[in-house]
């Protein structure tokens, strides 16, 4: 609980602005899962787990405004208000089971399954199920290790707590919205994996799913202090893409690297959505903050009794909210541009370089040195609200005894 009061000696009976504010907070949870290994037959494997969880959220909350006093035994005005009452409980229980299925150590079969119970949802939500079926084979060919794997499942996601009541979350009034309804992620992935023994791995993977009824932070009015949102059901989302991910070691050197490519495109908006005039979205566009193209890797020397390495990462073709334009709207008197979606940009690509070395002198003791943000790029990564860190230098040392 937590109360914000002015110090005791500074009262005076013309203190009638003191606010109080109390907020109480409790979440219980319980898990309990349990597995059992089997030989099924001649060449054949299983492994079956079931379980079951639950978890309970409490808040209970007050504020209070234009009081008398705010000390000990709080003492009111005639002109005290009460607002920001809360009182809400949440909770979700679940229940789930999983076969795992080997033929002869190269064929692997899973099954797997959880059914949700999520009463704060409403009754015509009824139970959702989650259902997941994967297949992998694994064989030998000469010197590599060649896996191929698929799944294709269904997953859930509820919404914020606080999605259905509302209320003053930070500097932002969320209205309530009592039909909100749980996120869904449908659809499928698969790849190939190839092992050279310690020298070399290669991994790709395709995916294609759907986000339905996802859930998204929508701005009922921009022009209020504070600014009005309410969390709704967006529409679908289309969610497909590459993942490539590979390692390479030779003598002392060593690479890792990744890359990604993601097409995250809305193909359908909700009616609510569509009827708000403040709407951000249209069918087409791309999801906000998340990149088309991203990827990283780490490229380490070792010598001596020591390493060195240097690690990059990128972000390329992304849309993001441009807050220094809106802010120039809301405290520097810009003309607003008609609608929030005009304050979406595309950013240019954006790169972050890093190094990393160290040195062990005898059996305890070890210098290091460290520069971050190697090339001084003090462009943040998304938004364009903040200035990055600067370019940031350390050089040190570990005793160790």
């Amino acid at each position: 609980m937590s109360f914000y009061q002015p110090e005791p000696q500074r009262l005076t009976p013309a203190d009638t602005f003191v606010s109080l504010t109390q907020d109480g907070r409790r979440r219980r949870s319980i898990r309990y899962n349990t597995a059992l290994e089997a030989a099924l037959a001649r060449h054949i494997t299983g492994r079956f787990t079931a379980g079951a969880d639950y978890w309970f959220f409490e808040q209970r909350g007050s504020t209070a405004s234009r009081l008398l006093r705010a000390v000990k035994n709080v003492q009111t005005s005639p002109s005290t208000v009460v607002s920001g009452l809360t009182n809400d409980h949440y909770w979700n229980a679940g229940v789930f089971g999983m076969a795992e299925i080997g033929f002869r150590d190269r064929l692997h079969l899973t099954l797997a399954v959880r059914v949700e119970e999520m009463p704060n949802l409403g009754e015509e939500y009824g139970r959702p199920v989650q259902p997941r079926a994967g297949l992998a084979y694994v064989r030998e060919l000469g010197p590599l290790d060649v896996k191929l794997r698929a799944q294709v499942g269904k997953g859930v996601r509820m919404p914020p707590e606080y999605a259905r009541v509302g209320g003053m979350i930070g500097s932002i009034y969320y209205l309530p919205n009592p039909h909100i309804g749980p996120e869904e992620k449908v659809g499928w992935d698969g790849g190939l994996e190839l092992y050279w023994g310690r020298t070399a791995s290669l991994a790709v993977t395709r995916y294609d799913e759907e986000g339905r009824n996802l859930i998204h932070s929508v701005t009922i009015n921009p022009d209020t202090t504070p600014v009005v949102r309410q969390y709704q059901n967006l529409g679908v989302v289309g969610l497909k893409g590459w993942e490539i991910e590979g390692s390479l070691n030779v003598g002392r050197f060593s690479l890792q690297a990744n890359y990604s490519y993601s097409d995250n495109r809305i193909l359908k908006l909700s009616d609510q959505y569509t009827s708000n005039p403040t709407s951000e979205y249209a069918v087409g566009d791309p999801r906000v903050g998340i990149p088309k193209h991203a990827g990283g890797g780490t490229l380490t020397a070792r010598f001596w009794r020591g390493s060195a390495s240097v690690n990059w990462s990128f972000m390329a073709d992304y849309v993001d909210f441009d807050y220094v334009a809106y802010y120039d709207y809301r405290y520097g008197g810009d003309p607003y541009r008609g609608s929030m979606r005009a304050y979406y940009t595309e950013f240019p690509t954006h790169w972050k370089w890093n190094f990393r070395a160290q040195q062990d002198v005898g059996k305890a003791f070890t210098v290091f040195f460290r520069v971050d943000n190697l090339t001084n790029n003090q462009r943040t990564e998304a938004s364009g609200s903040n200035v990055a860190q600067g370019r940031t230098t350390v050089l040190g040392a570990r005793l160790r005894y």
